[in-house]
């Protein structure tokens, strides 16, 4: 039997996971959440067994802001939630990508060149901090 996984979440990130409208949105101050919570729902969708399997992304606008917060955040729940790179999931860092297990993959992209995410077929993504990306 699987162990019991404790995740706290405030009011605000527990309506956000719970939103299954096809655009949400989490708006807050510095330090509320954002990002853990969008990485679980992230982490959630990957999980889930009614979804087919699809290609994910988590983009934040430049790379460095992405590597240091972003992906830092997602690998953390990712080993709360017990997963086990070589079992679970492969990471492949050169290309910012994970295959797991199940199927589903991800890509980690910077957003400060919107050419070059033209033609990507997503079956959803999470835009962290999207305060910071222009409207372009």
């Amino acid at each position: 039997m699987a162990e019991a996984i404790n995740i706290e979440l405030n009011p605000t990130q527990g309506a956000f996971i719970a939103d299954n409208s096809p655009v949400a949105a989490f708006f807050g101050g510095l330090g509320n959440g954002k990002t853990y919570a969008g990485c679980l729902k992230a982490i959630i969708r990957i999980l889930d067994p009614d979804q087919p399997a699809q290609l994910g992304m988590i983009a934040r606008q430049t790379y460095p802001e992405l590597r240091d917060s972003t992906l830092r955040t997602f690998f953390e729940l990712l080993h709360k939630f017990n997963f086990l790179p070589g079992v679970h999931y492969a990471y492949y860092k050169q290309e910012n990508r994970i295959h797991f297990s199940n199927g589903q993959e991800l890509i980690f992209r910077s957003l400060d060149d919107p050419a070059k995410l033209l033609s990507i077929n997503l079956g959803w993504f999470y835009v962290d901090q999207a305060e910071e990306v222009t409207e372009e």
